[in-house]
């Protein structure tokens, strides 16, 4: 179930023990108010483009035929396919990010650095990538795997 995209996008899949907490780590990422964020980003571009569309078919040039309005359709539609991912991808890996944490891979929410090596004795320990604070969650387990 390895796909070189995915892992790419999402360092922070490598962190899974198996191909079934990676499958659950997947599904995790995913939720309700993401299909509603997609349907509120794609019902104003299906609009736009189906008055585009009419628009050029009733007022084009001689010039621009039917084959140019597929082109103008097909690009402006791959584009905001493209876009879709992009505005997602925070939310998704924040989403990752707490489910690692759940099961006990201390990374940081805000830029996903691994905090295993850091000290447990600091009172309110941060990020060294970023230095943003560390959830009690984070810490609580970073204080539980200390080395002796």
């Amino acid at each position: 179930m390895n796909d070189p995209l995915r892992d790419w996008l999402y360092p922070e899949l490598g962190h899974c023990r198996g191909d079934s907490e990676r499958s659950e780590a997947v599904g995790a990422m995913r939720s309700n108010r993401e299909r509603l964020t997609i349907a509120a980003l794609m019902a104003p571009f299906l609009v736009s483009v189906g008055v585009a569309t009419w628009l050029l078919l009733r007022y084009r040039p001689v010039w621009m035929g039917t084959n140019w309005l597929i082109g103008f359709g097909a690009a402006v539609g791959g584009s905001a396919a493209l876009l879709i991912p992009v505005v997602l991808r925070g939310q998704r890996r924040v989403r990752l990010r707490q489910f690692l944490l759940a099961r006990g891979v201390p990374l940081c929410l805000h830029c996903g650095y691994d905090l295993r090596g850091l000290a447990p004795d600091d009172p309110e320990p941060r990020c060294p990538e970023c230095a943003h604070g560390i959830l009690s969650a984070g810490v609580a387990m970073l204080r539980s795997t200390r080395v002796r």
